[in-house]
C-alpha cells in the first residue's frame, strides 16, 4: 500500500477517535437518580434496622439522617454517602461472620444466614457504588472547583479573567 492511503486510514481513524471521545456524556434521568437514592435509602434504613434490634439509637439516628445529605449539592457530601455506604458493608461483612461463629459453636446450620447477610452486603456496596457513576458526580460538584454551567454569571466572569459576576 502507499503512503497516502496509510495516511487516509490514518486520518479517519484519528477523526472516529476523537468524535468518541468528544460524544456527549449520557444524561442522568431524573427517574435514575430517584433509583440510585431510593436505593440508598433502603439499604440506611436496613442497617438502621440493625442497629434498633441491637438498641443502639444514636447509629439509627445515623441512618435515618444519612440519606439527608443528598439534599446538599457537595462533593463532600457525596464522598460522605460512599463512605457510609462502605463502612455499613463492612458492619454486613462483621455481622455475618460474627453469627456463622456462634452458629457454628451452637451446632447450628448457618449457610442460609450468611447468603441473606451477604446478599445485604452486596446490596449496600451496590448502593455506594452506584453513587460513583460521572453523571452523579457531576451534579455534585467541587465548591473550590471550576464554575458549573448553572451559574452563568461565574462561568462569565471566569471567561473574562475577572473575578467578578453580574450578581452583585
Amino acid at each position: 500500500m502507499s503512503a497516502e492511503v496509510w495516511s487516509a486510514q490514518g486520518r479517519a481513524s484519528y477523526r472516529g477517535m476523537v468524535e468518541a471521545a468528544s460524544a456527549p456524556i449520557r444524561t442522568i434521568t431524573c427517574a435514575d437518580m430517584r433509583l440510585r437514592i431510593s436505593l440508598y435509602i433502603v439499604a440506611a434504613l436496613l442497617l438502621g434496622a440493625h442497629f434498633l434490634r441491637a438498641g443502639d439509637l444514636a447509629l439509627v439516628a445515623l441512618c435515618v439522617a444519612a440519606p439527608l445529605l443528598f439534599l446538599y449539592r457537595a462533593r463532600w457530601s457525596l464522598l460522605a454517602l460512599q463512605f457510609l455506604a462502605y463502612c455499613a458493608t463492612g458492619t454486613w461483612i462483621g455481622v455475618a461472620i460474627r453469627l456463622v461463629e456462634v452458629r457454628q459453636q451452637l451446632g447450628q446450620r448457618w449457610t442460609a444466614a450468611v447468603v441473606i447477610l451477604g446478599s445485604v452486603a452486596l446490596f449496600t456496596l451496590a448502593a455506594g457504588l452506584l453513587l460513583n457513576a460521572r453523571a452523579i458526580t457531576q451534579r455534585y460538584p467541587e465548591r473550590n472547583g471550576p464554575p458549573d454551567s448553572a451559574d452563568p454569571g461565574a462561568a462569565r466572569a471566569t471567561a473574562t479573567g475577572s473575578g467578578e459576576s453580574d450578581h452583585g
